[in-house]
């Protein structure tokens, strides 16, 4: 709940929307499960109308692996879950072969892409 990435996300992020896109981006709560396979705790629920996916999130909304991938410049690209990985200084993130990897990279790692989520009010 405290971390940087969703600050910035839900702030200069979000601000880079128009006023009519900002109005069409949902408030939603998002719950912050344990690591399903780790136990590590995956902390408060939050309110947020920009947020990186958790674990069980990234597996229900793509139908395989080849749909997980994210590409950035034409390569695939790894990308940050909100869920933790097997530490609290861990964080679980999507592989640039499409999988979900729990065990997580250190938070600190500046490699990760950000694929942030919305919810669009229709």
């Amino acid at each position: 709940e405290s971390c940087a990435l969703r600050s910035y996300l839900n702030g200069d992020f979000l601000n880079g929307f128009d006023d009519n896109q900002k109005r069409a981006i949902a408030e939603v709560k998002n719950s912050n499960p344990d690591n399903p396979e780790h136990g590590a705790p995956g902390g408060n629920g939050t309110t947020d109308k920009v947020f990186c996916l958790s674990i069980e999130e990234a597996n229900k909304c793509f139908s395989s692996d080849a749909d997980r991938i994210a590409k950035y410049g034409g390569k695939s690209s790894l990308w940050w879950l909100r869920s933790p990985g097997h530490s609290a200084e861990y964080a679980a993130y999507g592989t640039d072969d499409g999988d979900v990897d729990q065990w997580g990279f250190y938070v600190d790692n500046a490699y990760q892409g950000v694929r942030p989520a919305v919810w669009v009010k229709l």
